[in-house]
C-alpha cells in the first residue's frame, strides 16, 4: 500500500486508547506531525502518573495476570497530590504500585531519511531511548520517541496491606511529580527541534538527495541502505529489528 493511503487509513481509525483522545499537552505536537505528508502518528501518550494493580503479585497461582486484567485506580497526565494517592491506597484490598510513564509517540515515516530527521530531533531533546524499526521490505520505517524518566514502586501487598508509610508515599509522589515536570520540558524541546529539522530540511531542501553510506542485509536477503544527513548517520544495526 502506498504511504499516502496507509496514512489515510490510519487517520480514519477510531482511537481505542483508554482515554479515547490525544492528550492535551501534546495535541499541537501530534497535529503538527500529522500535517506533514511524510509522517503520521500511530499512538502517543504525553506522560502519566498511574496507581494500578500489581499483577505480578495478584495471582495466587504464581502466574502473572495478563495486562488486560490490570485495574487502574488513579491516573493523571499532570502532577498529583500525595493525599489523593494515600486516600486511594486506603480503599484497596489488593496489591498495587505507582508508576510514572514518560512521553512516548510512534510515528510512521515515508522513507528512512525522513525517519532519521525525526530521530535526530528526539535524541537532541533528550529522548535517548528512541529508535527506528524497519519492516521486512525496509519500507515505511517506524520511529519510537521515548525517554528514560521511568518510575515504578509497589505500595500495597496482598489484601491491600500497606508496604510503606504515608511519609514514603509523599516522597515517591514528589519524585513522580518532578519527573512529570522534566518530561514536559523535554516535550517542548522536542517540538522546537522538530520544527527546525522538518521545516528547514524537508520544506526548503525537499529535493536534496541524501548520500548512501552503508548497506544492511536482512535475514531474508533484502538489502537496506542507510543514509547520512548533516550530523546524523543511520543507527547501527538498523534492520536488526522488524515489525
Amino acid at each position: 500500500m502506498e504511504f499516502s493511503k496507509r496514512k489515510d487509513v490510519a487517520m480514519g481509525k477510531v482511537d481505542l486508547s483508554r482515554k479515547g483522545s490525544v492528550d492535551q499537552l501534546i495535541q499541537n505536537l501530534i497535529t503538527y506531525i500529522n500535517t506533514k505528508e511524510e509522517y503520521f502518528t500511530t499512538s502517543s501518550c504525553s506522560g502519566r502518573i498511574v496507581l494500578l494493580s500489581d499483577t505480578s503479585l495478584s495471582s495466587t497461582s504464581g502466574k502473572t495476570t495478563t495486562k488486560k486484567h490490570c485495574r487502574w485506580f488513579l491516573t493523571s497526565h499532570q502532577n498529583v497530590a500525595s493525599s489523593k494517592v494515600i486516600s486511594t491506597l486506603n480503599t484497596l484490598d489488593e496489591p498495587s504500585k505507582i508508576k510514572f510513564e514518560p512521553f512516548i509517540v510512534h510515528v510512521q515515516c515515508s522513507t528512512l531519511e525522513h525517519a532519521q530527521l525525526l530521530l535526530k530531533a528526539a535524541i537532541a531533546a533528550g529522548f535517548r531511548n528512541s529508535g527506528i524499526t524497519m519492516n521486512k521490505q525496509c519500507k515505511h520505517p517506524m520511529v519510537a520517541v521515548r525517554g528514560t524518566l521511568c518510575l515504578e514502586v509497589p505500595l500495597t501487598g496482598h489484601g491491600g496491606h500497606r508496604l510503606t508509610s504515608d511519609e514514603y508515599v509523599d516522597h515517591v509522589v514528589a519524585i513522580a511529580n518532578s519527573k512529570m515536570v522534566d518530561n514536559e520540558l523535554r516535550i517542548n524541546k522536542f517540538e522546537k527541534h522538530l520544527h527546525t529539522s522538518l521545516d528547514c530540511e524537508i520544506t526548503t531542501k525537499k529535493s536534496k538527495k541524501l548520500t548512501p553510506v552503508k548497506e544492511f542485509k536482512t535475514t531474508d536477503g533484502i538489502v537496506c541502505k542507510a543514509v547520512k544527513s548533516n550530523e546524523i548517520d543511520c543507527v547501527s544495526d538498523l534492520c536488526s529489528l522488524f515489525i
